[in-house]
């Protein structure tokens, strides 16, 4: 089934520098490769995003590099929970978009995509995790967590997958910048 971009919505979760350098699951430079993609994919398909960030790090509270020129205070949500949809704000912001499929990125596996996604998918989305764009410090704890995402129905795709699915006609726009953005993610490896 493809991804109609007037159907989706992006949840960032915790892709914060503090937390996304301590990844050993995924290389800390492949997330924010394929979380920039996806963002630069929203900005061109209009599509909304959503940030759940968490105190810590050095200062205020922000996304890493690639993402964050985008967050401000209408999409940008901060607590101490390992749930985002705990944070009323947030849970209204995205159900305020009215777009029933959701991609949710982020660290930890484990907490904050794990809970991002059992939440969404009780709420009623249809939940995809790019597994390019999470991270966790554990390789046994993200395993577990992946297999309890698709006991509860999430999708795990990889980034050019999503990117493919959003619009698959490369001959033209906006496919050919899809494919761009497909091609910058395989120079990464």
């Amino acid at each position: 089934m493809r991804l109609g971009p007037g159907q989706v919505q992006i949840l960032f979760a915790h892709l914060q520098p503090h937390l996304v350098e301590g990844s050993v699951t995924e290389e800390p430079g492949r997330i924010e490769s394929s979380a920039n993609a996806l963002m630069r994919a929203a900005t061109r398909l209009s599509i909304p995003v959503t940030y759940a960030l968490v105190p810590g790090g050095d200062g205020a509270p922000s996304p890493i590099d690639p993402i964050a020129t985008f967050a401000d205070e209408t999409n940008s949500f901060v607590a101490d929970v390992a749930a985002p949809f705990l944070v009323d704000a947030l849970r209204q912001r995205v159900d305020a978009c009215k777009r029933p499929i959701m991609i949710v990125c982020g660290i930890a596996t484990e907490a904050a995509v794990l809970h991002s996604v059992i939440d969404a998918i009780e709420a009623e989305y249809r939940v995809i995790v790019p597994i390019d764009a999470i991270g966790s410090t554990s390789d046994r704890a993200e395993r577990a967590a992946l297999d309890h995402i698709g006991r509860e129905g999430g999708e795990m795709m990889s980034t050019a997958t999503i990117l493919s699915m959003l619009a698959p006609d490369f001959r033209s726009e906006p496919g050919a910048s899809m494919l761009t953005l497909i091609q910058s993610l395989s120079q990464q490896d």
